[in-house]
């Protein structure tokens, strides 16, 4: 959830981030994930957030080739950074 306005539910005062430790400011964001509170400000969400997704979608496809029996496969992208992730495309003319 991305906080905002200071009357959000999950605001909080004096909160630092989790990530840098500065203060928070609004807007940043807040994952609430198994009874733990993550704050992240909006400077690392800008860093963080390209490498995060990048690696939640490599950590999917690695299980995904597991789950099919290609274990193997799967630790060898783990260990070269990454997968091939194809993107879908059109064949509109």
């Amino acid at each position: 959830m991305i906080v905002t306005d200071p009357s959000n539910y999950f605001h909080v005062k004096n909160g630092r981030c989790t990530s840098c430790d500065d203060p928070l400011t609004i807007p940043y964001v807040v994952w609430v994930w198994a009874n733990t509170d993550v704050f992240v400000c909006a400077p690392c969400c800008q860093v963080m957030g390209r490498d995060l997704a990048r690696d939640m979608q490599g950590a999917a496809t690695g299980r995904e080739l597991q789950r099919m029996g290609f274990l193997e496969g799967a630790k060898r992208g783990a260990v070269s950074g990454g997968f091939l992730i194809k993107e879908a495309t059109t064949t509109e003319q």
